[in-house]
């Protein structure tokens, strides 16, 4: 496998980790009685980016069986994850949004208008 796939499947690996002991320690303030305000911003757009990565990736290592239902195990999901990623990212606001709060609220930035 050529290094530059493999790297993007560690890429892949840490960002999903990183995603993990966020959402961890994002839980564990809330059971003390913190509310998470603008860092779930952080977390979608993490998450975002953590699906479109693996989806990229897993379409480098498949290449067309990623497309087409061969009853391979492992392939059409990918592809199905693939048409559906989109609306993912749409569903508890756009990136931009997400930009926006985390800019207002995080940074201290003026009002989007």
């Amino acid at each position: 496998m050529p290094a530059a796939i493999l790297d993007a499947v560690l890429d892949c690996y840490v960002l999903g980790a990183t995603i993990e002991h966020t959402a961890a320690n994002l839980l564990a303030a809330e059971r003390r009685g913190n509310s998470a305000g603008p860092e779930m911003s952080v977390l979608k757009l993490l998450r975002n980016r953590l699906l479109r990565n693996c989806i990229n990736t897993a379409g480098h290592i498949l290449g067309m069986n990623m497309l087409a239902d061969t009853g391979e195990w492992g392939t059409f999901a990918w592809g199905r994850a693939s048409t559906l990623a989109p609306g993912l990212r749409i569903g508890g606001g756009t990136d931009e949004i997400q930009r926006n709060v985390i800019g207002e609220r995080l940074l201290g930035l003026p009002r989007d208008r």
